[in-house]
């Protein structure tokens, strides 16, 4: 890695650890202008947007840091929590599928395992109520099915 790359890095990193969450994400969009396909700065500032509640935004950049170097095994563990917490269940195990065959394992990848177990379980549940909401729709009962259909939309905003 280029001597000045590392300098902007280290201090991104330093920001980000600080708290300083605009500076970071200026240095880290500084390094991606002149390197787009850089591993650390994409993932990096794919976690900060995550940490911001902005996981949709972060997908690309773990995406691209994935690219980068498919065998840093933090890329992978971070996107397949970015999915997660986008409730994006099936990609999230597609992509844990393919972190396996390459090798990705330990405990952050096992926790994440048993995290989309879970979800697949709970996954049943709004297939059930979607199906109770459509069955007081057809019956006209229109304020029930809108009760449901409210509690699934905050319960589920991304499906």
């Amino acid at each position: 890695m280029k001597p000045n790359l590392e300098k902007f890095l280290r201090r991104a990193m330093s920001a980000h650890q600080d708290g300083r969450f605009q500076e970071a994400e200026k240095i880290y969009r500084s390094i991606l202008r002149s390197h787009p396909k850089n591993g650390v700065a994409n993932h990096n500032l794919g976690v900060l947007k995550v940490g911001l509640g902005k996981a949709s935004l972060a997908l690309p950049h773990f995406q691209t840091a994935l690219e980068a170097d498919v065998n840093q095994h933090q890329y992978w563990i971070s996107y397949i929590d970015a999915l997660i917490k986008l409730n994006q269940i099936s990609r999230a195990s597609k992509l844990l599928m393919q972190g396996r065959k390459r090798g990705l394992h330990g405990d952050a990848v096992d926790h994440l395992e048993r995290q989309l177990s879970s979800s697949a379980k709970h996954d049943l549940v709004p297939s059930e109520r979607a199906s109770e909401l459509i069955s007081l729709y057809k019956q006209g009962d229109f304020n029930k099915a809108l009760d449901i259909g409210i509690k699934l939309f905050e319960q589920f905003p991304n499906d």
